[in-house]
């Protein structure tokens, strides 16, 4: 646990994109959590996405948003994940 806070306190501060790999209970979202907090953005939102939740269908409008009408169902602007993560974590 250590060397992974050691890491996480190197990496953090740094503009690098991260990829946090692990079996399902493994702490992936504790050790996101810990980044962001240490982060230069630490002052912005983090926005949490299960993007193994998404359909195939949802995945463009989930991530990206849409704009009113882009669809039957779309009846107002929604940003999407990366908007709503602007400035701070998306994870």
């Amino acid at each position: 646990m250590q060397d992974i806070l050691y890491k996480i306190r190197k990496i953090a501060p740094t503009e690098a994109n991260i990829l946090i790999l692990g079996e399902n209970g493994t702490g992936k979202d504790l050790v996101a959590h810990l980044v962001h907090q240490q982060s230069l953005r630490h002052n912005g939102p983090f926005v949490k996405t299960d993007v193994g939740a998404l359909t195939a269908s949802l995945f463009e409008s989930e991530l990206f948003g849409y704009k009113r009408g882009a669809f039957t169902d779309a009846r107002e602007d929604r940003a999407g994940r990366f908007e709503m993560a602007s400035g701070g974590s998306l994870f």
